[in-house]
């Protein structure tokens, strides 16, 4: 394990950048400092010879380290910091539109909710706060094909279900689950550490198990759901923020 100041040292490829750059013009200052060429003319005429001469003139191992450092600075910038710019740079479109796709699942989702709930709430307003009457106001099992000559069913993991909010609720998560996928597809090329991390709290697999559950259940409401419901919005509006910070980006 690092100790904490160099754990934040090599998190974060900004703050890692910034370091190589910095070792990149110490480095080069090293080679300059170390070397027995003489100094360029044009260093004479700035008065700074004395930062270059006389400190480390002569030593071979800095000279050969800060040497060795440059070489693997330039290596990496043509080798593996370029071409991953440029995949980045392929790949916003498509990130944009797949981040956007599952924003779109998940608002509708909370939508649903909000529509089958007897809670009054403005869906821009939501907050973690409203989900507990929103829950309660839920009605898992009444059946939305009363009254109806056709009736409705819906898919759930390729099994078609009587509609119900709570069938409707599932089949809507599920939704989600197959954007998310998708976008899942391309971040390990992407490689955007703030969208991967907001996507690996959302722990798919784990929340799928419960939501499926809603199907049958013998709650009459997603009381027992709320803490799931809740983790959930967390994570759309960190998405939400996400999005709207990187807009300009994935232009």
């Amino acid at each position: 394990m690092f100790s904490r100041p160099l754990s934040w040292i090599i998190s974060g490829k900004e703050r890692l950048g910034r370091l190589l750059i910095l070792l990149f013009f110490c480095s080069s200052w090293v080679l300059v400092s170390a070397s027995e060429e003489p100094i360029i003319p044009l260093l004479n005429t700035l008065n700074v010879e004395c930062f270059f001469v006389n400190f480390l003139t002569g030593n071979t191992i800095a000279l050969n380290l800060s040497l060795g450092f440059i070489v693997s600075s330039i290596f990496y910038f043509f080798v593996s910091y370029l071409p991953e710019e440029r995949r980045k740079r392929h790949l916003k479109p498509i990130v944009k539109v797949r981040l956007e796709t599952t924003l779109g699942k998940l608002v509708s989702m909370f939508k649903l909710l909000l529509e089958h709930s007897s809670t009054e709430v403005d869906l821009h307003k939501l907050k973690e706060a409203d989900l507990n009457n929103l829950c309660k106001g839920f009605p898992v099992k009444k059946d939305l094909n009363a009254g109806k000559v056709v009736k409705s069913e819906y898919p759930v993991e390729g099994v078609y279900y009587n509609a119900t909010p709570g069938v409707l609720f599932a089949n809507n998560w599920f939704q989600v689950t197959d954007s998310i996928k998708c976008l899942n597809e391309v971040l390990p090329i992407f490689n955007d550490e703030e969208l991967t991390a907001i996507l690996l709290n959302l722990e798919i697999e784990p929340l799928s198990k419960v939501i499926r559950t809603a199907i049958t259940s013998t709650s009459t409401d997603l009381s027992s759901y709320e803490s799931i419901i809740s983790h959930i919005l967390k994570i759309t509006n960190k998405l939400s923020e996400y999005h709207v910070k990187t807009l300009i980006l994935l232009m």
